[in-house]
């Protein structure tokens, strides 16, 4: 039996991302942008995953979050409304756009 490794490691992001997008508001309410980093979730991305967060740490009001392996990436950017954007293993793009009340 053979393991083709990145394929699983493909599907371990896809698995979290798809956490994430289905329920933002478990993962994604930070009380400082800086939690950001040290979130759980995080490491259950594959280890080579990059992780890149800018943004205003006042409160995390106003962020952008990116999360990406090989060609996927998990983007979440946060204003006066949360959006985001999934690009799994297949190259699909999924979107979601949640308004503040959701927070």
């Amino acid at each position: 039996m053979l393991i083709d490794f990145k394929l699983e490691q493909q599907k371990q992001f896809d698995m979290m991302a798809e956490r994430i997008y289905q329920a933002p508001e478990q993962y994604l309410s930070f009380a400082q942008l800086s939690d950001a980093y040290s979130s759980p979730w995080l490491k259950v991305f594959p280890k080579t995953t990059q992780v890149m967060v800018s943004g205003l740490d006042d409160g995390a009001e106003q962020y952008c979050m990116k999360l990406q392996f090989l060609a996927q990436y998990l983007q979440i950017d946060y204003a006066e409304q949360m959006t985001v954007l999934w690009c799994d293993r297949f190259g699909k793009k999924h979107v979601l756009k949640l308004d503040e009340s959701t927070f």
